[in-house]
């Protein structure tokens, strides 16, 4: 048990540090870039480095000094915000294949496309004449034995429960969601890593911490919480603790202070967005483990035989243990990929879960989809409690203050009987009500949080975000720092965090090796480069569709090598319409305005793209579909095409 004296010298070194800490950051030229939507996704840092090597976590040493304590703070909170982009962006990658207007109907005939062949239809041949003899045979035979027709039993009065179901519940139901998809080992591997981290840290954190506390391995912290209030590091006994326990029970106040608890931990992320050094430092150990966890799935699921003992000892490797130690990855493996490739429904190689009957598939879709509604929950309420859509976040947060005064203000008797009442209602008429609606209309009923962002609606809203402000979807990389005081504290930081495999992380970079934007853009340039030779020698020719340099001088453009089903070519994307020009032309193919597409799916294993739009204004006309076999940095294509205003578009 600490002294009084003791404490006050800890804050006040605390404090000491802290004002080092904002001083050298500032010097430094750190800067944080805040808002509302985003505050605690991106960080900026000037003059930082932000290649890492694989350092073992058994070199963490305590940092010694205010400048190297301030630089791996500023480090690992830079590094955690670009991995937390990284890990939305493969998020985006992995679950958001397809997305549509929500007035798109899907079930509408679509035009076939430009390129396809238009073949004659042939006039329907007349029907023909009535064989002779098929009245003598119909005659020979015996006349069926009619059955007594039996009368229909005249249908019961629906029940209220149906009435209300049908006339108030059905009509304000959301549109029917999209099946889940097909099991698949890449997206168990992912819904693996989300589920492991969304569900065990916070378990097993809070299980040990109450296991700490029962058997009282700290008396001090045990006897502060015991007295249900974060008292000031005083010297009190703790069976004075045990008394304030009680007395709370006895005047019927733990409830509140349970809910005052809950209430100020939501308020305190909004008013300390980022969390402790400790926490980051958590954070990234975490995702390490969850990293480590999906691979070894995917790892034991594609062994050609699976038994036993192959389970018990995959269970008894991640058993979450105190003193357990991360193992790193293999660098030449391959299986943690953290680019934007791929988008979860690849064909899969001859595994043990290879062979199954339609029954046994359902079974491992469904267990799959329960995975990510258990995830999706969890990301929800971790999103609410972190303030990623603020309006929603504070309208959680009024209704928990409310719940709050209300358990203050009611009696303890008042409110058992409420809540008995609560159930009562929910077993004796919720469930009735929705049990009468159709089977279909069940799936139609929004789950728990519906408002909230799951991590893959928060990676669409930080994409569109960083597309309306003009910067590129991918967190940027700053170069080495040529201070040798930047360098020192750099080595210190690094010795301090635990970082994750280096190849996975610089294959953010590239996209399979090749910049396919660069190329893009230098194709186009030097065919407007060739196109503006022509016209100098061909007098009076004048291009009105072709996409040259000066067509296109004072607008944003991202170009992508592409191959059409007509031609290969290039995609030129620009804020307001898609270009496609073939590579031996130079006037556009096929021009799309934005404002008419209504959908965009991810096809094929060749990285293909199916945009569909509709040709006609204002959105009224026939819809088109557009497939391409392949394009160079799909995944970045597909984002850039949602547009700033991303949030319109439904995800399938």
């Amino acid at each position: 048990m600490s002294s009084p004296s003791n404490s006050n010298a800890q804050s006040s070194d605390a404090s000491s540090v802290s004002t080092s800490d904002t001083s050298s950051l500032r010097e430094r030229a750190v800067y944080e870039a805040s808002g509302d939507d985003d505050s605690s996704v991106f960080t900026v840092i000037g003059d930082l480095d932000t290649t890492v090597t694989p350092s073992p976590v058994g070199s963490q040493s305590d940092l010694s000094g205010s400048l190297e304590q301030s630089m791996s703070e500023a480090r690992l909170r830079q590094l955690y915000d670009e991995e937390e982009i990284e890990r939305y962006l493969r998020l985006f990658s992995a679950y958001v294949t397809e997305v549509r207007l929500p007035g798109a109907l899907r079930n509408i005939k679509a035009k076939p496309s430009s390129s396809s062949l238009h073949l004659p239809q042939l006039p329907k041949p007349p029907p023909l004449p009535p064989r002779p003899f098929a009245r003598n045979i119909s005659e020979q035979t015996e006349p069926p034995t009619l059955l007594p027709s039996t009368i229909p039993p005249a249908q019961a009065d629906p029940s209220w429960s149906e009435h209300i179901a049908i006339k108030y519940i059905l009509p304000a139901l959301p549109p029917m969601p999209h099946p889940p998809p097909s099991f698949s080992l890449k997206r168990l591997k992912l819904t693996s890593q989300r589920f492991f981290l969304a569900v065990v840290p916070p378990y097993q954190t809070f299980f040990l911490s109450m296991a700490n506390l029962a058997l009282w391995k700290d008396p001090q912290r045990s006897g502060l919480y015991c007295a249900v209030s974060r008292l000031l590091l005083l010297e009190i006994d703790i069976f004075t603790n045990i008394q304030a326990f009680w007395g709370l029970w006895l005047y019927d106040l733990l409830l509140p202070a349970m809910m005052f608890g809950i209430l100020w931990e939501m308020l305190s992320r909004r008013l300390f967005p980022y969390p402790t050094l400790e926490s980051l430092q958590m954070r990234r150990k975490d995702s390490e483990r969850a990293r480590e966890f999906g691979d070894e799935v995917q790892e034991r699921l594609s062994a050609p035989s699976l038994g036993p003992k192959d389970i018990f000892q995959f269970l008894k490797s991640h058993r979450p243990t105190a003193k357990s130690k991360t193992k790193p990855l293999p660098k030449d493996t391959g299986v943690l990929q953290t680019s934007l490739t791929g988008d979860g429904g690849e064909d899969e190689a001859a595994t043990v879960l290879d062979g199954d009957t339609q029954e046994e598939q359902d079974i491992k879709r469904e267990l799959l989809h329960v995975l990510n509604t258990v995830a999706d929950i969890h990301e929800r309420i971790k999103n609410v409690f972190i303030w990623r859509r603020p309006a929603v976040s504070r309208r959680y947060a009024i209704i928990l203050a409310v719940v709050t005064c209300c358990t203050l203000i009611i009696p303890a008797h008042y409110l058992a009987k409420l809540v008995y009442g609560s159930c009562g209602l929910l077993f004796w008429h919720v469930i009735p009500v929705l049990a009468a609606l159709p089977p279909g209309a069940r799936a139609r009923l929004p789950g728990p949080l519906a408002d909230a962002p799951t991590d893959a609606d928060y990676a669409i809203e930080i994409i569109t975000q960083r597309i309306a402000r003009g910067e590129e979807i991918k967190p940027p990389r700053k170069p080495h720092s040529s201070s040798p005081r930047a360098n020192s504290a750099n080595e210190a930081d690094l010795s301090a965090i635990p970082t994750p495999d280096a190849s996975s992380r610089s294959q953010m970079q590239t996209n399979d090796g090749v910049d396919w934007k660069k190329w893009g853009s230098r194709i186009a340039h030097g065919k407007s480069l060739l196109s503006e030779g022509k016209q100098r020698f061909s007098s009076g020719q004048v291009n009105t569709v072709g996409l040259t340099s000066a067509t296109l001088r004072d607008e944003d453009t991202h170009t992508y090598p592409a191959h059409h089903t007509s031609a290969p070519g290039l995609i030129t994307l620009t804020t307001t319409t898609v270009y496609f020009t073939t590579l031996a032309s130079q006037q556009a193919k096929l021009i799309i305005p934005r404002g008419n597409l209504c959908g965009v799916k991810k096809t094929g294993l060749m990285k293909g793209l199916l945009i569909s739009w509709v040709d006609g204004e204002e959105g009224h006309g026939k819809e088109i579909e557009e497939k391409f076999h392949w394009v160079g940095n799909r995944d970045e294509l597909f984002a850039r095409l949602l547009g700033p205003d991303g949030a319109r578009w439904m995800r399938i």
